[in-house]
């Protein structure tokens, strides 16, 4: 009966094959629905710049309220305007495909006041479809290339798995080889660079929130209006918790022209919490409908501030970048292909000549 048995478990056990080349193949199956999802939108995006175009007229403009699944609110630009087709009139209210923060969207309601004359790209298939900016905001084009990662990583992992399929060595022991050889391996080298490469923009940005912090106690002050003060709440899925942060959003005038802002303090990360105690704190500071000092840069004046100078939270973009790119760097030279090695180490071993 236990011989019996034996082959019966074998013919049952899945191949380590097998395991590859299905994790392997998640990763790009992920990669190409991600890559086609976000082709189509842009591939859209880019069609809009064709759509005919079609004289309108603003009927109204201002800062509007977006609320999400957690009854968040979020402000949003709301420009409705009128246009003709073949004699039947319509309404629409989109002024771009993407969207923005509170200095974007309260530009695009000064840029369409009411009763102006604009022009607006209508589609040709819908007539209620239309659009004031067409192309979405230029970024939306690179959204596809977020697909390339999950098929590298899908990629990576199939080419590294047959490698270790066809070379008995690789495969002893249940955790892989003791050392790195000189062939590498792919898939944690290419997290690396990936680390890398991200850790290398968000030190960049890091750079500029404290160049940015440090300018801002030197900036003029006007007085603002808060439009909008909210302790948000957002899920956290790794944590599998919520975390809270505060929104204020708040209006201000420079040389006559009306500008919004959602800064509290300079600095690419804004701050959250595990409770909604300290966001509502810094809420209650700001309530909606207060007036405030708002402090703006002088060549910029849509950058603002309500908190100026440097701190220890300015330092929090390049503290985390700089672990980032550390982290990538050892990652990738670690476990990065080495040709000049494997050459080294076939000229070692190579038998000589007669």
């Amino acid at each position: 009966m236990s011989q019996s048995s034996k082959p019966e478990s074998k013919n049952n056990s899945i191949s380590p094959g097998c395991l590859i080349y299905g994790f392997g193949g998640l990763f790009i199956l992920g990669g190409l629905v991600f890559l086609v999802g976000t082709s189509w939108f842009a591939l859209r995006l880019e069609a809009s710049r064709t759509w005919p175009q079609v004289p309108a007229q603003v009927v109204s403009s201002e800062l509007g309220f977006r609320v999400d699944s957690d009854n968040d609110r979020f402000v949003d630009p709301v420009v409705t305007y009128r246009y003709i087709i073949d004699g039947e009139t319509y309404t629409g209210d989109r002024v771009s495909f993407g969207s923005g923060d509170a200095s974007w969207s309260q530009s695009r309601v000064n840029a369409y006041p009411v009763d102006r004359s604009i022009n607006v790209r209508v589609n040709p298939n819908d007539p209620t479809d239309a659009v004031i900016e067409p192309g979405g905001r230029g970024w939306e084009r690179f959204l596809p290339l977020g697909g390339l990662v999950p098929l590298g990583v899908g990629v990576s992992i199939i080419l590294t798995g047959r490698r270790r399929l066809r070379n008995p060595e690789l495969m002893r022991g249940p955790s892989g080889p003791t050392q790195v050889g000189p062939k590498g391996h792919w898939i944690p080298a290419t997290l690396g660079i990936i680390f890398t490469t991200v850790g290398v923009f968000i030190v960049r940005d890091g750079l500029t929130a404290i160049q940015i912090a440090r300018a801002s106690s030197t900036w003029p002050t006007t007085e603002g209006t808060v439009v909008l003060s909210e302790a948000h709440r957002e899920w956290d899925r790794e944590e599998k918790r919520h975390t809270y942060f505060p929104v204020v959003v708040y209006t201000y005038e420079v040389e006559g022209v009306t500008y919004a802002a959602d800064r509290i303090r300079p600095g690419s990360i804004r701050g959250s919490s595990r409770t909604s105690a300290s966001a509502l704190r810094l809420t209650k500071k700001y309530p909606e409908g207060s007036l405030t000092p708002v402090s703006y840069n002088p060549d910029q004046p849509s950058q603002a501030t309500l908190v100026v100078g440097e701190s220890v939270r300015s330092w929090r973009t390049m503290v985390f970048g700089g672990i980032f790119t550390v982290i990538g760097l050892v990652i990738a030279l670690v476990f990065f292909p080495r040709p000049w090695a494997h050459q080294a180490s076939n000229q070692g071993t190579g038998s000589p000549r007669s």
